[in-house]
């Protein structure tokens, strides 16, 4: 695969994916995920072994987010810590922290949970269910608080300041699926 192929399969542009190739840039970890996924290897895989996270078979979401050469920990968070995510910030910043962090650290999730478990604990193994569960609901969540890509600017500003979630209708199960995408785009 050519660099140009990678860049148009995963979104990275070609400059940023040459100075990871010629250790110029130190990739983010969403940059990773996003050229894995277009790999289809682990992020692990992209990893040379002195930056190769020491973590085998994780026991934890933490170690789990840790192999896939994730810093942040969003989905770790207590609580009541994790529903102020995108309090008091830009509505650039909260767009960033939810695609680049929040919804890469989800989507960790969702694949092990997609092959089954094969590459964790048997102790996690167990707890994935949950952990994939947990997962869903925080980026559900985040969904809801983060700005949406249609709300204008004031609207999400005022959102924050009375700390409320944006709301979702119920589409009708009966309605064809063109219809059902085309309602939501």
């Amino acid at each position: 695969m050519t660099l140009e192929e990678l860049g148009a399969a995963s979104g990275v542009a070609f400059s940023t994916i040459s100075k990871i190739e010629r250790g110029v840039t130190k990739p983010q970890a969403a940059t990773l995920h996003k050229l894995a996924q277009a790999l289809r290897v682990n992020v692990a895989d992209l990893l040379g072994e002195e930056e190769r996270p020491k973590v085998l078979r994780p026991r934890t979401l933490d170690e789990l987010l840790q192999r896939a050469g994730i810093s942040t920990r969003w989905l770790t968070l207590p609580d009541e810590e994790f529903k102020g995510w995108w309090l008091g910030v830009s509505r650039e910043e909260a767009s960033r922290r939810f695609w680049q962090e929040i919804h890469a650290e989800y989507l960790v999730v969702v694949e092990e949970f997609e092959a089954g478990g094969a590459t964790v604990a048997p102790e996690m193994q167990k707890k994935l269910l949950d952990i994939r569960m947990a997962a869903f609901e925080r980026h559900f969540f985040a969904i809801a608080a983060g700005p949406g890509s249609d709300e204008p600017e004031e609207e999400f500003y005022e959102r924050q300041r009375h700390q409320a979630l944006r709301q979702f209708t119920l589409v009708e199960a009966e309605k064809p699926h063109e219809e059902t995408v085309a309602r939501a785009s």
